[in-house]
C-alpha cells in the first residue's frame, strides 16, 4: 500500500520522491527506478544530444505492469495498457571548475519520442570561482500523466544539456517513478492549449499592469468530479483534498535574467504555498531555457475553481519575454485523494539556534514542521521529526518558497530516514540572483 507525506514551507520548489520504509512489497502497478549512469556506461553528461539514464542502482517494479531488463537498464517496458503518472528527479553536480554555466534538463520519452508536457529545464548552474557563493549543484524535475500507453511501450528518461554541454556534469542518483492511474481513481490531466503558442509567459503585472497569463488546457483525462472545457483555464473541483502537479518549460525571446513565477489559485486567490520560482533564465553562455514546476496539495472547500497562471516575479530584474519552446507544452495533473494515510504539514524555521529563519546555513539543519493539517494514526510528528508507524512505501511531495538578500545562494534540500540521506531525494533549484 502506498501512503502520502506532503510537506510544504513557504512553498515553490517541487520535489517528489518515493521511499520504502522496511517494506518487502512494492506498490501495486508501480515502478521505481534509480541510477547514476547513462546508456552505454559512464556517469557524466557532456553532450548536447539527449541521452537516456541507465537505472543501475535500484529497480523495484510490479511485474504485472512492467518489465525492466538487466540488459536494457535505460528502458522501462509497460506490460499493461493504461494511463501512467510519471515523476522524475535528476540531481547533478558540476565537476569542471572554470567560470561557466553548465546547465541541464530532462525529458521523458515513449517509444523513442518525447512525451508531450514532460520537459523540465530547471537545472541552472553558475560555477563562478570569483564569487563567494560559487554554485556547482542543481536538479531537474518533471511530473505528468501520460495517458493511453499500450502494452509493449518503452519509457525512457533522457538527460539534456541546455547550456555549455562540453563542461561535464555528474549524475547524483536520478529517480523515475511510474504508477498506473486506473479507472477507480479520480483524476484530471491536460496539456497546454495551442492558444498559448508564442504568448509571453513573463508579463509585467507589478510594473506595467500587464495581466497574468492563465494557462489554458486541453484535457487528456477528465474523470467525474472534474468540470473543464478545452481551451479554458478553469478546472472546477468539489470539496476534498487534491494532489496537483504543474510543469511549464520556458524559453526566453528577449532580455536577460528573467524569472517567471508560476501561481496556483482557487477562486482567484493563491493557495497556501502555491507559487514556484525555479524559472531563472540568464541569457548568457547559451542559457536561454528554463522551467517552473509545482508539486503540492490543495485543500478545497465546497465547489471551487482551480486556475494556474504565470507572471513576472517583481524582483527579477528585466521585463523580457519568455514563451513555450517550439513544439513543447505545459502539463497539469490533478488527483482527488482521500485523507487516510496522508500527512500534510508546513513550516518556516529550522533547527539552527543562531538564526532559525536562515535556510542557507553553512552546516545542515533540519526543517521544523508545524502541527499537521492532515494526519492519521499512520504518523506522529514532533518538531523536525515525522515518525512513520507502519511499514510501507511512501510518496513524499515537498515544496518551498525562499527569499534572500545574498547574491547567488542555492540551498540544498535533502530527505533523511533514520538519519541517513535517501539517495536521489534532493532538490537544488533554489538559485537566487540578486
Amino acid at each position: 500500500m502506498k501512503k502520502h507525506l506532503f510537506l510544504r514551507t513557504l512553498v515553490a520548489v517541487a520535489l517528489t520522491l518515493f521511499a520504502t520504509v522496511d517494506s518487502q512489497a512494492g506498490v501495486s502497478k508501480a515502478a521505481f527506478l534509480q541510477g547514476s549512469q547513462v546508456e552505454g556506461g559512464g556517469e557524466f553528461l557532456s553532450s548536447s544530444a539527449p541521452i537516456s539514464i541507465a537505472f543501475n542502482e535500484r529497480s523495484s517494479i510490479d511485474p504485472s505492469a512492467f518489465d525492466h531488463d538487466i540488459n536494457n537498464l535505460h528502458q522501462l517496458k509497460v506490460t499493461e495498457a493504461g494511463d501512467y503518472l510519471i515523476v522524475a528527479t535528476m540531481p547533478v553536480i558540476a565537476v569542471d571548475t572554470p567560470d561557466n554555466r553548465p546547465c541541464a534538463g530532462l525529458e521523458v520519452y515513449v517509444n523513442g519520442a518525447p512525451a508531450a508536457g514532460s520537459l523540465g529545464q530547471s537545472g541552472y548552474i553558475r560555477n563562478q570561482p570569483r564569487n563567494t557563493n560559487m554554485q556547482s549543484e542543481t536538479s531537474c524535475h518533471t511530473h505528468l500523466l501520460i495517458p493511453g500507453l499500450n502494452a509493449g511501450d518503452i519509457i525512457e528518461m533522457k538527460a539534456i544539456r541546455t547550456a555549455q554541454p562540453t563542461t561535464r556534469l555528474q549524475i547524483q542518483t536520478a529517480s523515475l517513478y511510474v504508477e498506473q492511474i486506473d479507472g477507480s481513481r479520480s483524476a484530471f490531466s491536460g496539456l497546454s492549449d495551442d492558444a498559448l503558442v508564442g504568448v509571453n509567459l513573463n508579463p509585467d503585472f507589478e510594473g506595467a499592469g500587464e495581466d497574468p497569463v492563465e494557462l489554458v488546457w486541453a484535457s487528456n483525462r477528465k474523470d467525474s468530479g472534474f468540470s473543464h472545457s478545452n481551451g479554458n483555464s478553469e478546472v472546477q473541483l468539489s470539496a476534498g483534498t487534491y494532489l496537483v502537479y504543474v510543469n511549464v518549460p520556458l524559453q526566453r525571446t528577449s532580455s536577460s535574467r528573467l524569472s517567471p513565477s508560476l501561481e496556483i489559485l482557487l477562486d482567484g486567490q493563491i493557495v497556501p504555498g502555491g507559487q514556484s520560482r525555479q524559472g531563472y533564465n540568464r541569457n548568457a553562455s547559451g542559457h536561454i531555457e528554463s522551467s517552473v514546476h509545482f508539486a503540492g496539495v490543495v485543500e478545497v472547500s465546497g465547489n471551487q475553481t482551480l486556475t494556474t497562471q504565470l507572471v513576472r516575479y517583481l524582483n527579477s530584474g528585466n521585463t523580457g519575454n519568455a514563451v513555450l519552446p517550439d513544439g513543447k507544452q505545459a502539463s497539469i495533473f490533478v488527483e482527488k485523494i482521500g485523507d487516510s494515510g496522508v500527512f500534510l504539514s508546513s513550516g518556516s524555521e529550522t533547527t539552527n539556534d543562531g538564526d532559525p529563519t536562515d535556510w542557507n546555513a553553512a552546516s545542515k539543519e533540519q526543517i521544523v514542521w508545524g502541527s499537521a493539517s492532515l494526519s492519521d494514526g499512520t504518523y506522529s510528528q514532533s518538531g523536525e521529526a515525522i515518525t512513520v508507524k507502519q511499514a510501507g512505501d511512501y510518496l513524499l511531495v515537498y515544496n518551498d518558497l525562499l527569499q534572500s538578500s545574498a547574491t547567488r545562494p542555492n540551498p540544498r534540500i535533502t530527505v533523511e530516514v533514520n538519519g541517513e540521506a535517501v539517495p536521489g531525494a534532493e532538490t537544488k533549484t533554489h538559485y537566487i540572483r540578486n
